[in-house]
């Protein structure tokens, strides 16, 4: 399995737990605290969710910019932010829809 530790800040809780809720469904395992990411120990992948309050956070910028270096970083915007550099480079990944229609099968975010 799996294992991926969830960076964000308390604002944007409601959208880690859904997204937690969905990669668990897809057998990874999470850690959702930025504070546990002490490096790439026990993670394959350090997903970061970036909004205009968690730019401003030094600790969850620290952590990312460190999972970056190690090439375990995976973005997702989840608002409208603006990164600096050498983030602003990313490409992100974006969760703007929250309802799929019935035909979709894609997770509830």
């Amino acid at each position: 399995m799996a294992e991926a530790s969830l960076l964000f800040v308390r604002e944007d809780r409601a959208v880690a737990d859904r997204l937690a809720r969905a990669l668990e469904s897809h057998g990874v395992a999470i850690c959702a605290s930025a504070s546990a990411y002490e490096g790439s120990d026990g993670y394959d992948a350090a997903v970061a969710l970036f909004s205009s309050a968690a730019v401003k956070s030094p600790l969850l910028m620290e952590r990312a910019l460190a999972a970056e270096a190690e090439g375990k970083l995976v973005p997702v915007f989840v608002g409208f932010c603006h990164l600096q550099a050498p983030l602003n480079k990313l490409a992100l990944h974006c969760l703007l829809y929250t309802s799929p229609s019935p035909r979709d099968d894609r997770p509830n975010l």
